[in-house]
């Protein structure tokens, strides 16, 4: 996410809702093929297989358990999903908040899971102390699967990845389970994560190369571009795609542009200038739509803000025709005070408006 000195520029296209019971770290994973890699571990105290290095019999097995998670999910059985997770997680929450996180989750998955091979990493912890367990290639920037995970001597870690298809969005349900002990010990669900990956069958891949059409006088539809590449290339809190670093990349050389920040951040509408304090792209059930946020001078619930809104709106079709390929309409919502003063439930001149010519 791009910063600016004074103005603060975010983008929250997620699409996902998790909680964790554990410590994880950010990871990237290559895309697409679930072959073994080489991985990595301190040696005695953990190692990670993802891929044919997994048997077939622990495969099967956690493609199963992903089945019933997803079911369960679905099916609004939050009971049974409570009975699955991990001990520690009855004392960090309520049932009755687990419940409602679950709900959310279920939300934003699609109505059924894809009949392809699922994505897994399987960590061994065996250390006498707290271990690191990573697949693939120290460098996160490497083409390789990457995961990390951080537990006990005795405990298994997986990670099994999902995609899950609910036009216009496929969305990857990650889920992490663990054990402890051997023989009959189960697998007990740790974490559940859900964002989109594509759009109308769109990857990152797809907004990247869209992305590399915006000019310098074309900043802001460079940035939103990049910034739904990026939340796409993300599929999960530890793990992630190769591309989010490359991505990430494209997005700090734009806004270390002097120039493309000021297409960014200073608008002049009806001959005032305009201070942009957030540019975020968030979806709907149906697509996605960008959110401007604006400083106003003008009283909220006045006509006058109301017709500044409306201009900001205007403002940005006329600029940005090109947006109206990748958005229906945008959130337009103007704010008395700066970002770092503004408190959840701020008061706003909120409209929505259409890309569509009028």
């Amino acid at each position: 996410m791009p910063h600016i000195p004074s103005q603060r520029l975010a983008l929250a296209l997620i699409i996902s809702s998790f909680f964790v019971f554990f410590s994880v770290a950010a990871a990237a994973t290559a895309h697409g093929e679930d072959t073994g890699i080489k991985t990595r571990g301190r040696p005695g105290d953990a190692i990670c297989r993802t891929g044919k290095e997994i048997p077939s019999t622990l495969r099967k097995e956690l493609r199963k358990l992903s089945d019933q998670t997803f079911g369960l999910l679905k099916s609004g059985d939050t009971d049974a999903l409570w009975k699955m997770a991990a001990p520690n997680a009855h004392d960090q929450m309520s049932k009755e908040v687990f419940a409602a996180d679950m709900k959310t989750v279920a939300e934003r998955i699609g109505t059924r899971v894809e009949d392809a091979p699922a994505k897994i990493y399987a960590m061994t912890f065996d250390g006498e102390y707290d271990s690191l367990a990573l697949c693939g290639a120290e460098d996160p920037k490497s083409n390789a699967h990457r995961a990390i995970a951080v537990a006990s001597k005795g405990e298994d870690v997986v990670y099994v990845l999902r995609n899950t298809v609910q036009p216009p969005f496929t969305r990857v349900l990650a889920l992490a389970y663990r054990k402890v002990g051997t023989g009959e010990a189960t697998w007990r669900l740790s974490s559940v994560h859900a964002s989109a990956v594509a759009f109308h069958g769109k990857t990152h891949e797809h907004y990247l190369k869209e992305a590399e059409q915006f000019g310098h006088n074309k900043a802001l539809a460079r940035l939103l571009v990049l910034e739904i590449a990026l939340a796409f290339s993300k599929q999960a809190p530890y793990v992630s795609n190769r591309a989010s670093y490359e991505i990430g990349d494209a997005l700090k050389n734009l806004m270390l542009d002097a120039g493309a920040v000021r297409h960014i951040t200073r608008w002049r509408i009806d001959g005032e200038e305009l201070p942009i304090l957030q540019v975020t792209v968030v979806t709907t059930r149906t697509g996605l739509r960008p959110q401007i946020l604006y400083l106003t001078e003008h009283a909220l619930d006045s006509e006058k803000a109301a017709k500044q809104a409306r201009a900001v709106g205007e403002y940005v079709r006329s600029t940005y025709p090109q947006l109206g390929e990748y958005f229906g309409d945008m959130v337009i919502e103007g704010v008395a005070k700066p970002l770092e003063e503004l408190k959840p439930g701020f008061p706003s001149q909120r409209i929505i408006a259409s890309f569509k010519s009028k």
